[in-house]
């Protein structure tokens, strides 16, 4: 993406430009790898503790984003429907509408 093309983007959701520009930097790929494979593993209670604090807030859209789809698919395997449909209407919802 442009850089002008971020800044005008980000300007109006109220980021910084490396909220979208960095979405293919290593470490930036390598965070949102780490969040994803440690939540793809089947639902166990003992995680939970860490998937609640699991921070949701990002200087990056992939990360942010695969934070809360992970969030929301194992909050769907532990059947907690109050956290998983919070995900979805204020976070994935939002983010993707």
């Amino acid at each position: 993406m442009a850089e002008d093309l971020a800044e005008q983007i980000t300007g109006r959701l109220g980021v910084k430009p490396s909220y979208l520009l960095r979405a293919a930097a290593e470490e930036t790929l390598a965070t949102a790898d780490k969040i994803f494979t440690e939540l793809s593993k089947l639902a166990n209670p003992a995680t939970e503790s860490y998937v609640d604090q699991l921070e949701d807030r990002n200087d990056s859209l992939v990360v942010e984003m695969t934070t809360y789809l992970m969030k929301a698919v194992y909050y769907q395997q532990l059947n907690d429907p109050t956290a998983y449909e919070y995900l979805h209407q204020t976070k994935l919802s939002f983010s993707l509408g």
